[in-house]
């Protein structure tokens, strides 16, 4: 079932291929983006918990400057709960838990690899900023860890948790998140 529903994604992302072909060779000439740098893959992570931008393009120790502890916090549990999900899905023999877990890895993995393939082989593409659109791929399994989580409160311990980290980071949204112009109002 998880593979007809991720050959249905693909189908769905062909159209918009052709798009983004068009628009790739279009401002080619005029693109702005850097060859592609670790720094860069690594900040791509941590960005959807840092709300930070990452324009000009920083360093990964200059991007983790401003990243508080809370920020680092919240990654790293969301990080766990991500691999405690595959890992308990696999233990309890969850053919349905694994599959999808399988399915919203590679998706995510996949469009990470295949943006840092097309920045390698073709011309720089990669940029932290545009991944956040799959973050959502990485947040589904985070979910799927704190679903499989044993006894009856810890998974709402993990997601008050989750949240509580996050909220900390909330009150800045509005000044730092991806734009950068807002500090001056």
């Amino acid at each position: 079932a998880h593979g007809v529903v991720g050959a249905a994604v693909v189908l769905a992302y062909l159209p918009w291929l052709i798009v983004f072909i068009r628009q790739t060779i279009s401002a080619h000439k005029a693109f702005w983006l850097g060859s592609l740098s670790w720094d860069a893959v690594l900040v791509a992570f941590l960005q959807p918990f840092a709300y930070k931008e990452q324009f000009p393009a920083l360093t990964f120790a200059q991007f983790l400057t401003g990243v508080t502890g809370t920020q680092w916090a919240a990654f790293a549990l969301a990080v766990l709960l991500a691999a405690a999900g595959l890992i308990l899905a696999r233990r309890r023999g969850d053919r349905r838990a694994m599959e999808f877990g399988r399915l919203a890895l590679a998706s995510y993995l996949g469009v990470v690899s295949a943006t840092i393939a097309v920045s390698l082989l073709w011309m720089p593409l990669f940029f932290s900023r545009y991944l956040l659109v799959v973050s959502g791929l990485f947040l589904l399994l985070v979910s799927l860890g704190l679903g499989l989580l044993p006894g009856k409160y810890l998974s709402w311990a993990a997601a008050g948790l989750f949240v509580l980290l996050n909220a900390f980071t909330l009150s800045t949204i509005t000044t730092q998140y991806f734009n950068h112009p807002m500090r001056q109002l």
